[in-house]
């Protein structure tokens, strides 16, 4: 199981990261996945892949896993991982 840097804080992933290029996971309380963000050279979101509820691709209160990729910084729409994306996350998720 995963663990929490600081159990009491929220979820939310930084909107820049410290270290270009770089990821960051972010976990629910109970240790399991919730979000895995990758970031750009230039430190900015390149795109998330979140475990929860996305109701334009699945109808309501249905989690899955999706992509949701950053376009000059505004988050785009979910989609399904591909396969290829899939098998190079997997072990992230």
């Amino acid at each position: 199981m995963l663990q929490r840097n600081d159990p009491n804080s929220c979820i939310g992933l930084p909107g820049l990261s410290n270290t270009p290029g770089t990821a960051y996971i972010a976990v629910n309380q109970e240790g399991k996945f919730h979000q895995f963000r990758q970031y750009n050279d230039d430190q900015t979101p390149k795109f998330d892949i979140d475990y929860g509820i996305d109701t334009p691709l699945t109808g309501k209160d249905k989690r899955v896993i999706h992509i949701h990729e950053y376009v000059d910084g505004v988050r785009g729409s979910g989609r399904f991982l591909t396969d290829e994306e899939y098998a190079k996350y997997r072990s992230c998720i």
